[in-house]
């Protein structure tokens, strides 16, 4: 079986995890920003239905990330891939073909969280390979896969803006069909059979498990923080984007150059800062910075008024996020065992992008809310911020004990096939 996995190995390097996760981000992110400026904008869709649609796009994406992390450890990562990304197709293309037909804005509305259903179930794949990995240098591999993630945020909504602003809305679901379908090709390919691990093998050392509100109560405590934390950091996409187009009228290719600054951001700027975070002796110390830099950010965009201002403001909140994601991933795949990296990094998966998902719900409630002065709205996520960073330094020292164990713990595996360690 040992062979078996070696094989894998060479036939699942780390460049093929990166390339698949910039398609998927090129091809998701293409869309993300502009269904709620579509019926926000062109179809006058009242901005609570926009925040449902959000929010149940969060819950979605949240339980089908976790599925989708607990059906790789069970079946391994090709199959999980190939449904997820066929899956994707079929929604771009259904959801394109709404948009064509102009069909009623609540359907559209309803429709869009099936788009994160089937995204959900392979998302968290790549990071569960690079989990598996008990190497030092894991935190740098995740690192690989963030630039890859933010790279597509980069290419993904400038794309999206462009076809929007001189294709028309339908033009972006084709693209992203398009992408997705280049993504399974690649996956079909690259990616082979089998599970991360032999689980019979390693069956008396390690057990599957769900997490136990007494045995693991700290970690639930931190994906709970972990989720306020991608809530609050997720008010740059889809809130400040409607709040740009909204009440500070961005035309939509300027609110496209806005996420490319993320993006490039962080591809500029991920390992250089990853290099200071390891350093770091506490490993919820990023967390915390995190949200204390988005404090910062939306104070700057309480008062911003045009798009010079928004670009320093993207600039700001995208080192917020780089503190986020690399460190979070890192503690789920130290805090795991090894037959559970695939559960784990779902869990991690899930909290960050449920956590987006469902700032694209709060945000807009609370301009609806706000709506003759929407910028205090940015001011309320501030105070959510500082509360989010308080509770996750009572919570550090507990989470740093079972990350140390979990660490040291590794060490009882030396003879495990070490997956995605090419870079």
């Amino acid at each position: 079986m040992r062979n078996a996995q070696c094989c894998f190995l060479i036939r699942t390097p780390t460049w093929v995890l990166f390339s698949l996760t910039l398609m998927m981000g090129i091809g998701w992110n293409a869309t993300l920003p502009f269904v709620g400026v579509y019926l926000a904008v062109s179809r006058g869709a009242p901005l609570s239905i926009i925040g449902a649609s959000y929010f149940a796009t969060g819950v979605t994406s949240l339980g089908s990330q976790v599925l989708g992390g607990r059906l790789a450890d069970r079946f391994g990562p090709r199959k999980v891939m190939l449904l997820g990304y066929s899956a994707s197709i079929v929604s771009a293309i259904l959801l394109g073909q709404l948009i064509t037909a102009q069909a009623d804005p609540l359907f559209i509305a309803a429709f869009y969280p099936v788009s994160a259903l089937a995204r959900g179930l392979c998302q968290p794949v790549p990071a569960a390979i690079i989990a598996s990995s008990r190497q030092s240098d894991i935190m740098t591999r995740f690192s690989f896969l963030t630039v890859a993630s933010n790279l597509g945020f980069a290419v993904g909504p400038a794309m999206g803006g462009i076809l929007a602003q001189y294709y028309g809305y339908p033009a972006i679901f084709l693209f992203t069909a398009t992408v997705f379908g280049a993504t399974a090709l690649t996956a079909l390919v690259s990616i082979s059979g089998g599970r991360l691990y032999d689980g019979k093998r390693l069956q008396e050392k390690t057990r599957r498990r769900s997490l136990d509100p007494k045995r693991d109560r700290n970690v639930i405590v931190l994906l709970i923080l972990a989720f306020l934390s991608f809530l609050v950091s997720g008010f740059d996409i889809q809130p400040m984007s409607l709040y740009s187009a909204t009440f500070l009228h961005i035309p939509n290719d300027q609110i496209g150059y806005l996420f490319s600054t993320n993006g490039l951001g962080v591809v500029l700027l991920q390992f250089p800062l990853i290099k200071l975070v390891q350093r770091l002796r506490r490993a919820l110390l990023p967390l915390i910075l995190a949200n204390l830099v988005c404090v910062v950010g939306f104070v700057m965009v309480a008062s911003a008024v045009s798009f010079q201002e928004l670009e320093v403001v993207m600039v700001v909140l995208t080192v917020s996020e780089m503190l986020l994601a690399v460190p979070m991933q890192t503690i789920m795949a130290t805090l795991s065992e090894p037959e559970t990296s695939g559960t784990y990094q779902g869990y991690s998966s899930g909290v960050m992008n449920a956590g987006r998902s469902m700032a694209a719900f709060v945000g807009p409630t609370m301009f609806s809310l706000l709506i003759y002065e929407p910028s205090l709205a940015w001011y309320v996520i501030s105070g959510v911020a500082i509360l989010v960073a308080i509770g996750l330094s009572l919570l550090m020292p507990n989470i740093q004990r079972e990350y140390d164990r979990g660490r040291l713990g590794k060490q009882d595996y030396p003879d495990l096939p070490r997956l995605g360690s090419e870079a």
